[in-house]
């Protein structure tokens, strides 16, 4: 596991673990309690419990209605248009209001280094996925409860013959808040950097700044750059979503260092090991095929010729599909 993610030290625990009814039952098995104040207590805790469940539910509705025009998920057909002020204003109510409720339910938040922290640590499945944060607009990550959880592997010193047991630390339960930047805004963001830096680079140079018609043409090119990379990085986003929509998850007994694999614009990444494997094996008979060619045409024989080269297509073709099998 990555030094930096054992680093980071949560901080204590504001949850605490116990049933609510659990504590109340054993509170009035308590010895002490004569009837009728036992039966003032009892009563006092349903008042209690009923006052709260109201309290929860009036925020349960509020945090549907800020969340109706956002839902992916939606099951419901609404004939309200909400305007860009008025989804904007809902917006933030809900980061609001859904802050609020995570934090009374002693959820922490995780910091973007922290995050940043547990994407770039090695995961515990061998897996490389890379995680574009700057697609998102809005990025609300909470947890509660941290744990170690043992996972039994086989070990290569051991010839991959037996066992061994190692320790992951897990969040026990995660939120993730995701909003998405809208394509157009993104591009601007980056082209509008990009220039810049180059700009600032051409400055250092002592080059001469550019004129208008070289930086429109340079910032065009940049633009045409970012597009090709955003659509890359959400190429394995669900068809029918809509960059208007808000994500709620949550999910239970996350490897920290799998922090990325929770996100929805995840993209697989080979590893050195899988490069080489597939250089080799890919290459070997990638030459081979080659050779085939060059010996066919150096003996004239056009038919062996057309099957060398239609033999070369297909080794090709195979070790293309064998790139994407292996992703």
């Amino acid at each position: 596991m990555s030094d930096d993610v054992q680093t980071i030290k949560p901080p204590k625990e504001r949850f605490i673990p116990i049933g609510r009814q659990e504590i109340v039952a054993d509170l009035l098995a308590a010895p002490h309690w004569n009837q009728k104040d036992k039966q003032q207590f009892e009563e006092f805790c349903q008042i209690f419990t009923a006052l709260y469940h109201y309290k929860f539910h009036s925020h349960l509705e509020e945090l549907k209605r800020c969340y109706a025009p956002f839902n992916p998920d939606a099951d419901i057909v609404s004939s309200h248009t909400y305007s860009f002020d008025e989804q904007l204003q809902l917006r933030d109510k809900l980061n609001e209001e859904m802050r609020q409720l995570l934090n009374d339910a002693n959820y922490e938040e995780l910091t973007i280094d922290e995050i940043n922290s547990a994407i770039s640590a090695e995961s515990f499945y061998g897996v490389s996925v890379s995680v574009d944060l700057e697609d998102f607009e809005k990025l609300v990550v909470y947890y509660r409860g941290s744990a170690i959880q043992e996972k039994q592997i086989r070990d290569w010193k051991k010839l991959f013959l037996s066992h061994k047991t190692i320790e992951i630390s897990i969040y026990k339960r995660m939120f993730l808040l995701m909003k998405f930047k809208t394509q157009s805004e993104l591009v601007q963001e980056r082209a509008n950097q990009w220039l810049k830096d180059k700009e600032e680079a051409d400055n250092k140079a002592g080059a001469k700044p550019l004129d208008e018609h070289k930086r429109a043409k340079l910032k065009a090119k940049f633009e045409k750059k970012a597009t090709k990379q955003i659509q890359y990085s959400r190429q394995n986003l669900p068809e029918d979503l809509t960059e208007e929509h808000v994500f709620l998850k949550l999910f239970k007994n996350i490897p920290r260092t799998d922090l990325e694999m929770l996100f929805p614009n995840q993209n697989v990444q080979l590893k050195m090991f899988d490069k080489v494997k597939l250089a080799v094996t890919g290459g070997g008979g990638t030459i081979g095929g080659i050779i085939s060619v060059i010996w066919k045409a150096a003996t004239a024989n056009i038919i062996m010729f057309v099957a060398a080269v239609f033999g070369l297509i297909g080794i090709i073709f195979r070790q293309i599909m064998s790139i994407f099998t292996q992703r």
